[in-house]
C-alpha cells in the first residue's frame, strides 16, 4: 500500500505534527511520501525519521489567482507519477485541489482531514461563505473526512455519514526540569528580584491565533504585577506586528517573544499557567502537551478546545474576544496557586485518556475501507 500524504505549509503547526505523527507511525509494510509546500522544518523531521518528501513549489496557503493554476498543474502532476493507493490531503485549498484530481486520477482512495474550518476565522460573511461550499465539494469529493473535534462535525450535519471524529492524541513529551527550563527561557529576558510567575503560549504567529489581544489582556496585569511575564513561543507572519506592539508599549521586559524553538513543549515546566486566546482552534495540540504537563489552562471557548479543557474543572474557558473576562481568569489563576493546581491535575487526567496509537489505528481502518 502506497500512501501520498500532502499539505499546504512546511512549517510545524498542529497540522504538520499531525502528518508527521501519521507518516511515521503507519506498519512497516506501507509506503508512505509527503508531499508539501516549501521545504521548512516539517521536511527536515520527516527527511531524518527516513520519510521521503516532495517539495510543491508553487503551494502556499495564501491565494493567489496567478499562481493556482499552476499549483494544481503541478499536484496533478505529482498524484500521477507517485500513482498512491491512499491520497491523504491535509488543509484546506489542499484538500479540495487533491479531492478533485484524485477523483480525477482515479486514485482508490481519497482521504481528507479538516484540521480547521476556514469560515470560523475573522473574515467578511462573502468569504465565509464561499470557504463553507469550498469544504462542501471536498467532502463530497472525498472518499472519508476526518474531523479533529465533535464541533467540527456538526458544521455539517447533511454530511454526518461522510465524516468520521478522530481526536488528535500524543505521546507523552520528556519535559525538562522547571529549573532548566527557565534558565532556557531567561535568555530572551531579564531576570527579576522575587519570585516570578510566567503565563506562556506555544503557537505560530499567526492572525487565528489571536496574540495581539493577548497582550492588550497581559498588559494591565504585567503593570500592577512587575514579576509577571508572558512567553510566546513560536514563529510566523506576525512576528514584527507583534514586536512592534509590544515595544510601543515599552513591555519588553515582560511580554517576551521567544521566536522557534525546537521541541518547545519540553519547557512547558517553567510555566505556571498557559494560555491559548485563539480565535478559532480546531483542537489545540498544545493543550495535550501543557494537559501531560500538568499546567493549568485559560483558553478561549471556541471549537475543539471544549474536546479538552473542561470549564472550572481542569481549566478556565473565556469567549474569545471578552477582555475583561480574560484579565479576570488570569488574575484568578495568579492569585489562586493552589486551584490552579488542581486545573492542572485534572487536565492531565483527561490528557491521558487520549489514546496516540488509538488515532493511528483509526487512521489506517479508514484507509483499508
Amino acid at each position: 500500500m502506497k500512501i501520498l500524504l500532502v499539505i499546504t505549509k512546511s512549517n510545524y503547526g498542529g497540522a504538520q505534527r499531525y502528518v508527521y505523527d501519521v507518516a511515521t507511525n503507519l506498519p512497516h509494510y506501507t509506503e508512505v511520501v509527503v508531499a508539501m509546500g516549501g521545504d521548512g522544518i516539517l521536511a527536515d523531521k520527516l527527511t531524518k525519521a527516513g520519510i521521503r518528501t516532495i517539495n510543491l513549489n508553487y503551494l502556499q496557503r495564501d491565494l493567489s489567482i496567478g499562481k493556482e493554476l499552476v499549483t494544481l498543474l503541478e499536484l496533478h502532476k505529482t498524484i500521477k507519477r507517485e500513482k498512491p493507493t491512499v491520497l491523504h490531503l491535509n488543509s484546506s485549498k489542499v484538500g479540495l485541489y487533491g479531492a478533485f484530481l484524485g477523483r480525477l486520477n482515479g486514485i482508490p482512495k481519497v482521504i481528507f482531514t479538516a484540521h480547521g474550518w476556514a469560515f470560523n476565522e475573522k473574515r467578511p460573511v462573502g468569504s465565509k461563505v464561499m470557504f463553507w461550499i469550498a469544504h462542501a465539494i471536498t467532502i463530497l469529493l472525498a472518499h472519508h473526512t476526518i474531523v479533529v473535534s465533535k464541533p467540527m462535525k456538526r458544521s455539517f450535519p447533511m454530511f454526518r455519514a461522510k465524516i468520521k471524529v478522530i481526536n488528535p492524541a500524543i505521546e507523552k513529551p520528556v519535559f525538562k526540569s522547571r529549573t532548566d527550563s527557565r534558565q532556557h527561557l531567561e535568555r530572551y529576558a531579564p531576570k527579576t528580584d522575587g519570585q516570578e510567575f510566567w503565563f506562556g503560549t506555544i503557537a505560530e504567529l499567526h492572525p487565528t491565533k489571536n496574540l495581539e489581544f493577548a497582550i492588550d489582556v497581559l498588559k494591565p496585569l504585567c503593570i500592577q504585577n512587575p514579576n509577571l511575564k508572558y512567553f510566546i513561543i513560536g514563529e510566523g507572519e506576525m512576528r514584527s506586528r507583534l514586536e512592534g506592539k509590544i515595544a510601543d508599549e515599552g513591555m519588553e521586559k515582560q511580554l517576551i517573544l521567544t521566536g522557534y524553538i525546537d521541541n518547545a513543549a519540553t519547557l512547558l515546566t517553567a510555566f505556571d499557567t498557559f494560555v491559548l486566546p485563539s480565535y478559532s482552534e480546531a483542537y489545540g495540540y498544545v493543550l495535550l502537551e501543557a494537559g501531560h504537563c500538568g499546567l493549568p489552562v485559560v483558553a478561549s471557548k471556541v471549537g475543539g478546545i471544549t474536546d479538552i479543557v473542561e470549564h472550572e474543572k481542569s481549566g478556565l474557558l473565556v469567549k474569545r474576544d471578552n477582555k475583561k473576562e480574560w484579565q479576570k481568569s488570569l488574575n484568578y489563576m495568579l492569585k489562586n496557586p493552589h486551584r490552579a493546581r488542581d486545573f492542572g491535575q485534572r487536565l492531565m487526567m483527561k490528557c491521558k485518556q487520549k489514546n496516540f496509537d488509538r488515532m493511528v489505528t483509526e487512521t489506517f481502518k479508514l484507509y483499508k475501507a
